[in-house]
């Protein structure tokens, strides 16, 4: 992979935007190893940084900023190496660090990974972002920025911010807001749909071979989730903001959860087992985030069906609704509605209803 990189050289910027499970963190661990230099991991999510750490843990002159550490004799000990990869948060880098790089004559290549999370919450929910990022942008190091959801808007907010701190910016486009592998079934569900969505998940939830993968919109939804399948006997973890290190700790003792009830937590990072089913419960506003969330299926090429509430456009909402292939359980017998018109595309589409009446939109 390393050779879809360009040379890199000093005071550059290089972003790569490759879909989901791309391979951009084995791609990292190669360079490394080829290029024998220093490398400046910095990840915004803490979850992804403890990935990456344990992928390069049988590399030499690793360094992982763990939390309730001071940090700086660590940024000493890399700083004055000749190879190595510091990996931390953009909270782990303080402002002194920086002046420290752009003093440096040999200076290290800086990585950042999940790169539009700088403009997504950069300029509100984690102002942070944005000042590590111009302070390492103006250090004059070779820099080398990865996404796989960047949006026009925020490659258009990279070229207008990043233009004086650059000598040159190179965007290699190999899959930009994509999946890698598509879901080998949609099924969208329109306003007002979610309790079907709900009942749908009850019937397959015992039944599904794999990993079962439920977002919910907030934490109180995931609490609820969890009970219910203690109820049902259910092999279920949950997890939400804050607590993803406990999260692992779970899915370690319980590799192959039948079911996965999460936030928007898992919309990135954290490997997961196989997952057969992405549910997604509530309609997500953006087209980044919602990609990432369903893209957490098929990450290592197996198929998976896609379950939302929302689909973006894709696929001009040709499986608005499919049949389902089994006669659901629980109760709910399959049974044909009327004919609906989806005023997206105009097409008329059949859609099944697992309500006792039915639907206001049934024509």
């Amino acid at each position: 992979m390393h050779e879809l990189i360009p040379k890199l050289s000093p005071a550059t910027a290089t972003l790569l935007l490759a879909p989901p499970a791309w391979g951009k963190t084995s791609m990292l661990l190669e360079l490394f190893q080829q290029k024998s230099a220093r490398l400046l991991f910095v990840s915004p999510l803490r979850a992804l940084a403890a990935e990456t750490r344990d992928r390069f843990r049988a590399q030499s002159g690793v360094f992982y900023l763990e939390s309730g550490v001071d940090p700086l004799p660590q940024w000493r000990q890399f700083l004055q190496s000749q190879q190595g990869v510091m990996i931390a948060t953009p909270e782990k880098i303080p402002q002194t660090v920086i002046c420290q790089l752009a003093a440096l004559e040999d200076k290290p290549i800086i990585i950042w990974d999940e790169f539009h999370l700088v403009f997504s919450w950069g300029w509100d929910f984690r102002p942070l972002l944005w000042e590590r990022y111009m302070g390492l942008a103006n250090s004059g190091c070779t820099f080398l920025g990865m996404s796989a959801t960047m949006t026009n808007q925020n490659l258009e907010n990279f070229r207008q911010h990043s233009l004086q701190a650059f000598d040159s910016m190179t965007v290699i486009n190999l899959g930009n807001l994509k999946f890698k592998n598509e879901p080998s079934e949609y099924h969208f569900f329109g306003s007002g749909q979610k309790r079907i969505l709900e009942r749908v998940f009850i019937a397959h939830a015992e039944v599904t071979v794999g990993t079962i993968l439920y977002f919910c919109r907030t934490r109180r939804e995931v609490a609820e989730w969890l009970e219910w399948s203690q109820y049902r006997g259910l092999k279920a973890i949950g997890a939400v903001g804050g607590e993803v290190d406990s999260f692992r700790a779970q899915l370690a003792l319980n590799p192959k959860p039948q079911v996965i009830f999460a936030t928007s937590v898992l919309g990135h990072g954290v490997n997961l087992p196989t997952v057969a089913k992405v549910f997604i419960s509530y309609k997500v506003a953006s087209l980044d985030f919602w990609l990432q969330m369903a893209s957490r299926g098929g990450r290592r090429g197996e198929t998976f069906i896609l379950y939302s509430m929302n689909s973006h456009g894709l696929k001009r909402w040709q499986a608005y609704w499919q049949r389902f292939k089994k006669t659901l359980t629980a109760g709910m017998m399959e049974r044909p509605q009327a004919i609906r018109i989806c005023k997206r595309c105009k097409e008329k589409l059949k859609a099944y209803c697992f309500l006792k009446r039915p639907t206001k939109n049934a024509i």
